[in-house]
This record gives structure tokens, sequence and C-alpha cells, in this order.
């Protein structure tokens, strides 16, 4: 009786579960009400088969991608970063550990995990072991068939080998991945130089989607840097490039102009890195007019190069076009005390993003503290110092600065500023009360052993771990300007702190007897102690308020 009203509900509540537990629409629901039992048996029956092959599927999918993440001992898998829907296969050194050499034998086997499933390889991350030309050969037959391939990371992976067996292993490993499309390629570390670009080409070659190029300490000279703008500007112009770094190379003017070049045909750029690259400052004009057009930056790292003062203006221009900058770093690249102050009102007033700032090697002086006022409400957490004369005086105007100011500071350097022991005494307590402070870097100074066993003692006491504290493998204690404290016992500090309330008490009820108080100006408290000192002398009677009488004499005057 289709009609009966509790014989509905028992329909609609059928229907509603086929819906949501086997995904089953209008059709289940329509048999149903038709009452034709045996065809939506079938169709149960099937939808349930189809779920299960289904699982099974994911199950091995799971299977595979959990043995891609378990390789042989001496390996690594990344942290299951999914770069595209696919996973990383990463093969790269431990930390701590030596370089491994792979051999053929070591290659074969740890090809075994690409082979599973090359389709399912998103990532590829070979840094930190070493690579010849027949262990190449391996992993290049492997690596050939991962067609999803997005980003490459080959850094460091042929030191120790004879020059002609690692450039040629490089050129098997990178000739792997060409026709694919990539998004980031990494060739830090390597020793490239011209010749060695000329290797990895095919990789480069091509790549009209790359976001990511870095080529840091590779022997990157003019050459090289020609053939990498040849090859990227070919592949597509304007280049969708985001990063580049090509940081401790030895661009000098000529590759810096190579570079320039590039990045004038890059307008998505957001992250440059090229500090210790050897940048003259005719090549380093030719990089900031480059980037002078840019607004998207948020990483500026071009430190350790000899920009020179004039510098600033073009400085002062980018720094103002990209209010999202999060990094800048534009120490020890010659700009004048004067210049860094301009650029740090420009910084405080422009890039509020801020985060990561270092202006190490400026000759601040006694003039650092101007441009930190600029910082007051920064939220800064990571702050470079180093080498800018700040002097122990300097030191201590810092730890009060800080005491009030850059209150989520993470990290801050102060090499090389000529602090002795008080000075790094007052910022080791400053930062201690940082509540997420993870590094203190002072070496290169004039600190006693003393002194730096307190600095441990202070950030211990704060809860922070041992490794907040760089190491003082350059520090010269025997130019220490400050002498060691008093250490007093226990009982030495007991007994001043109970004179030291018997003082207190002392004053409050004199204060009472002439009605005075101790917040009241100092002229009366002078005629206070006049008349005590008076009384003292005369061994008389001194009267409080009409109720409490005492004698007072030269030692209780003291």
């Amino acid at each position: 009786d289709l009609e009966n009203t509790e014989h509905k509900a028992h329909i609609n509540q059928l229907a509603q579960r086929l819906r949501e537990e086997l995904n089953l629409g209008d059709e289940a629901e329509q048999l149903i009400r038709q009452n034709k039992s045996e065809e939506l048996t079938d169709l149960v029956r099937k939808r349930r088969e189809e779920l299960l092959k289904q699982k099974k599927a994911n199950t091995e999918q799971d299977d595979i991608e959990e043995q891609l993440y378990n390789l042989p001992p001496g390996t690594v898998i990344g942290n299951g970063t999914l770069v595209t829907g696919h996973v990383a296969f990463v093969l790269t050194a431990v930390g701590g550990t030596e370089r491994e050499m792979i051999t053929v034998e070591t290659a074969k086997e740890y090809v075994k995990m690409i082979n599973l499933d090359p389709d399912a390889i998103g990532e590829v991350v070979l840094s930190g072991k070493s690579f010849g030309i027949e262990e190449s050969k391996v992993f290049n037959t492997a690596l050939s068939a991962c067609r999803y391939v997005t980003r490459v990371d080959l850094s460091d992976c042929i030191a120790g080998r004879p020059e002609d067996d690692a450039h040629g292993g490089l050129e098997l490993l990178a000739n792997a991945f060409e026709g694919r499309t990539l998004k980031s390629i990494l060739l830090n570390d390597n020793a490239l130089g011209s010749k060695g670009i000329r290797k990895v080409r095919r990789l480069l070659q091509g790549q009209g989607e790359l976001e990511q190029l870095e080529l840091g300490n590779t022997g990157m000279q003019e050459r090289g840097m020609a053939m990498t703008k040849e090859l990227l500007l070919t592949a597509r112009d304007p280049h969708p490039l985001k990063a580049i770094a090509l940081h401790s190379n030895l661009l000098t003017t000529e590759g810096s102009i190579k570079l320039a070049e590039l990045l004038c045909h890059c307008p998505n750029l957001t992250n440059i890195t090229t500090y210790g690259s050897r940048i003259s400052a005719t090549g380093g004009e030719a990089i900031l007019e480059a980037l002078l057009d840019k607004t998207k930056l948020v990483h500026l790292d071009i430190s350790s190069n000899n920009f020179g003062d004039g510098a600033c203006e073009s400085l002062a221009g980018i720094l103002a076009n990209n209010p999202d900058l999060v990094t800048i770093r534009i120490g020890n690249s010659g700009l004048m005390a004067s210049s860094v102050t301009r650029l740090a009102h420009i910084i405080a007033t422009s890039n509020e993003h801020v985060r990561d700032l270092d202006i190490s090697s400026s000759q601040l002086g006694k003039s650092f503290i101007a441009v930190m006022n600029h910082f007051i409400d920064s939220d800064i957490r990571v702050l470079n110092l180093d080498e800018n004369m700040i002097g122990n005086d300097g030191a201590e105007s810092l730890a009060v600065y800080l005491e009030d100011s850059l209150p989520n500071l993470e990290t801050l350097l102060v090499n090389d500023n000529n602090l002795c022991s008080n000075g790094a005494l007052a910022i080791a307590r400053a930062v201690a009360k940082k509540p997420n402070f993870q590094r203190l870097e002072m070496d290169f100074n004039f600190i006693s052993e003393w002194a730096i066993t307190e600095i441990c003692d202070i950030l211990h006491r704060a809860g922070k771990p041992s490794s907040v504290l760089g190491k003082f493998t350059l520090n010269d204690p025997e130019r220490d300007e400050d002498d060691k404290p008093e250490i007093k016992s226990d009982e030495q500090l007991k007994r001043e702190a109970e004179k030291l309330k018997q003082v207190e008490e002392d004053l409050e009820y004199l204060g009472k007897a002439f009605n005075v108080s101790v917040d009241d100006d100092k002229g009366e408290l002078d005629d206070m102690f006049n008349s005590l000192e008076q009384a003292a002398k005369e061994g008389k009677e001194v009267l409080g308020d009409g109720q409490d009488r005492g004698v007072i004499d030269a030692e209780d005057h003291d």
C-alpha cells in the first residue's frame, strides 16, 4: 500500500541510504517505487563491485607510494610533499653524514623505487650524492620514464669526481628530463662554469614555463651567464621566471650585465639572490636598473658585493616600488651609513612586511640606533648587524632598544662589532626575554670566558636550547676591557638583601619623622639628611611625629 504513510517513509529512507552509501540516484529510487526488487538487487550488486574494484586500485596505489617513501638504508625520502598530485623521489645526504659516492650497484637498487611507477614521480632530488658517468646511465634510463616531473634538484651531485666523469654524469642526469615542462631547476654547488652550462643545456632548453632557477656557487662567469640568458629567452620572451639565485659566483661586471639583460625580460620576478658574486659598481648599477620596474619582489639579496654608495638612489626606488618585500639583504654592499639611514626610513614606511633585514658592514658606528629607531614597531624576525663598529656602549644601547622593540625577533647577528663582556651580556639578557628567539651570534669580538659562561646561563635560565648561541671560534678574550665582577655567595646575597630591606624601612620611618617623602624634590630630602647629620654629631635625640623617639649616631647616619 504505497499510500500508507509509514511505508512511504520507509521507501524514502531506503532511497536516501542508496544515494548516500552507494551513490545511486534517481534510477534506484524509481526501481524501489516500482517494487522491482530483482532489478534493484542487480543494480546494487554491480555498484558494490565497482566500489570494491576502485578501493582495490586505491590500495595498490597507496602501497606503491609507501614503497616510494621507503627507500633502502642510506637514503631519505622527502617529507611526504605532494607535487602536482605526484610523490617526490628524494635521494639526498642526511645532515652530518658523509657524502655517498654512488656506484652502479647502488644506483640499480635506488632506481627500483622509480621503476615501480615512473608516472607517480613529480619531483626528483639527487643533491648531496655523487654521480659519475656509469652511475648516471642507470638513473638516466629510469628517470627518462618519469613523464610528469615538474621539479628537479641536481645540486651538489658531482663532487669528488674527475672533471670529465663529473660533467659527463651531470649531462646524463640532466638529459633525462629533456622535453619535460619544468617549473623548478636547482643546480647549485656544482662546478659548472661555461663548460658545465653546455652540459646541461638540454635541461634548460625549451623551458618556457620555468619559474625557479638556481645556479648558486657554480663558477658562473660572463659566458655561462650569456648562455643561460640565451637558452631561457629562446624558450620564451618575456619569460615567466619568478625566482633566480646566482649567489657565490664570479659574475664581475660583464656577467652582471648579462644577468641584467635577462632580468629585463622577466616581468614576474619575485626573488633574486646574488650575494657574494663579485658584482662591481657598474654591474650592480645595470642589475638595479633592470629591477626598477619590478613591483612583485618579496626577496632581495644583493649583499656582499661592491655595488657602492651610488646604488642608494636605485635601491630607494626598488624598495618603494615593492611593498611586499619580506627579505631585504643589502649589507656589505658598499653603502655608507648615511645611505643606509635613508634606506631604513624607506623600508620602515614602504615595506611593512619585512621580516629579514641585513644591514651588516655599513659603517654605522654609533648611528646604528638612529637606523634601528625606524623599526621600533616592526615585525622583523632576522636582524643582521655584523661588522658595524657598534662597540660596548652601542651594545648596551641595543639591549635597551630591544627591551621594547622587535617583539618577535628570532635571530640576531652582531659578529665583529668590538663588543666586550658587559655589552655582550646586556644583549644576551635582552634577547633571552624574546619568546620566539632562536639564534644569537656574537663571534669575532672581545668577550671573556667568564662572560660567555654567564651568557650560556642566561639563555639556559630563559629556557633556550644550547643551539641558540653561536660559536666563539674567532673571539679574542684577551682584548676584553671589562673586569670580571665579584662572584658573591648565596649567603652574601642574602645578607645584602636583608640589609637593603632594613635600610628601606629606616628611610620610610625617618621620612615620616621629618614629613618628607622619597618622592619629594631633592631639596627637601637634602634638608632631612642635613638635620640627621647634625643630630648625629651632637648625639641628640631625634623627635619623630610626637610619639616616637630615637637616638642617632654617626654609624646609623652612614
